[in-house]
């Protein structure tokens, strides 16, 4: 069976070798048809066991004058500095590790040699973890991660092909702690299904068709979400807006959430407490590292948190600036101005959080003085500002109500 790589003959593939029978049957296909660079990990668990892996895959590379590079790691070290387990330490050392040898020698590809057995153990481990769609089907035969296109040639080989073929053409280690059911995958592959397997031979050959048939549906799926999206967010100056109307209507809320929110590196379980926001006051918000999500009148806004074109002013704020201005709050003042640039309002008509945000179409207030509804669009018309003069209009909000069309006039709060 050969591996359809799409790629050039050319091209440099970096090829994963740990020694053991599957990456040592892809390096033996590979290098008849690409450039290779083998990059192996020694992690130090196994003592000479270890060593002797690295020997083999040094061996096999000498004799076929393939680039070898090894990284020796201190994974203990690694696992009491970061405080993880021993299989992501490995993980994370060996990526790490292996995006510097990418770069080095300028390769097109990281072949890893995940098959198809691998993947029916993964979707088992993501399936009993309580899993989505897209986790359950994301084990791809191609993908970038960590810098680097990441390319699995044995993916549709399942375990009895490799062994076969590795039988006839190469030398390779067993290591001994795939034989231990020590972590959830070697008890999955050890003991739940061989047991599977006896209860019903069909097991293999079903979880494969079942994954490809989820996979199927989820392209499927993810147009549908597509077309949806579309719906319920749009994106305006940098700010993504969400209809909470529409949202609710999808009696799906925490779902669509999910989705939407996917693009900005918010948790999954952000969803939830992003959902509450429906229910709450103006102003309120739930923030990552990168953004916020604010509750404003119909809608929920997900802002930059660098930007400085929307400003939440807590009770405790008193100096706010921003590019235009700066805002200054005082309390227990008696008289009222007549300055234009001055806001005089009675603290009991305000509710915190106040927003400060530059106007927008559909924006309306009660101009003091005028006894009656005025959209901010037709009220600066009637004051001609021109176009920069508007765009620099800012307003104040309190309760979903303009209080204040900064500089220019307040509401009458009544």
């Amino acid at each position: 069976m050969l591996l359809d790589t799409h790629l050039n003959k050319k091209d440099i593939v970096l090829v994963a070798v740990s020694g053991g029978v599957d990456s040592m049957v892809l390096l033996e296909q590979l290098r008849q048809y690409h450039q290779c660079i083998v990059g192996h990990v020694n992690f130090g668990l196994r003592g000479q066991d270890s060593d002797a892996d690295e020997a083999l895959v040094k061996s096999y590379c000498e004799k076929f004058e393939i680039i070898f590079e090894s990284h020796n790691a201190d994974t203990q070290a690694y696992m009491a500095t970061h405080k993880v387990a021993v299989q992501e330490a490995a993980r994370n050392i060996r990526y790490e590790w292996l995006q510097s040898i990418y770069k080095k020698h300028k390769c097109a590809a990281l072949a890893i040699a995940h098959h198809h057995d691998d993947k029916i153990e993964t979707f088992l481990m993501k399936l009993a973890r309580g899993s989505g769609l897209q986790a359950l089907t994301n084990f791809k035969s191609e993908n970038e991660r960590w810098g680097m296109q990441i390319i699995r040639p044995l993916l549709n080989w399942d375990k009895e092909s490799i062994i076969k073929f590795a039988e006839d053409h190469i030398v390779w280690r067993q290591d001994k702690s795939n034989a231990t059911s020590n972590y959830t995958r070697n008890a999955i592959r050890n003991e739940l299904l061989p047991l599977w397997n006896r209860i019903d031979n069909r097991t293999p050959i079903g979880l494969g068709i079942s994954i490809t048939n989820l996979e199927n549906e989820r392209v499927l799926f993810e147009s549908y979400v597509q077309q949806q999206l579309k719906k319920l967010s749009t994106e305006k100056k940098g700010n993504t807006y969400i209809p909470i109307t529409l949202l609710q209507r999808t009696n799906a809320v925490e779902q669509w959430l999910h989705y939407i929110l996917a693009p900005f590196n918010f948790k999954a379980s952000a969803a939830s407490e992003i959902a509450k926001l429906i229910q709450a006051s103006n102003g309120k918000y739930f923030s990552n590292e990168s953004y916020k999500v604010i509750k404003e009148n119909k809608h929920l806004i997900i802002r930059p948190n660098t930007a400085t074109d929307y400003i939440i002013i807590e009770k405790e704020n008193k100096e706010i600036e921003t590019l235009n201005f700066s805002l200054s709050i005082k309390e227990g003042i008696q008289e009222i101005s007549m300055d234009i640039n001055i806001a005089s309002i009675n603290s009991k008509k305000i509710k915190y959080p106040l927003i400060l945000r530059p106007w927008q179409e559909g924006d309306y207030f009660y101009p003091i003085g005028l006894g009656k509804k005025k959209k901010v669009a037709k009220f600066l018309i009637d004051n001609k500002l021109n176009a920069i003069e508007k765009s620099n209009v800012w307003v104040l909000i309190s309760d979903n109500k303009i209080i204040w069309v900064v500089g220019m006039r307040m509401d009458d709060l009544k």
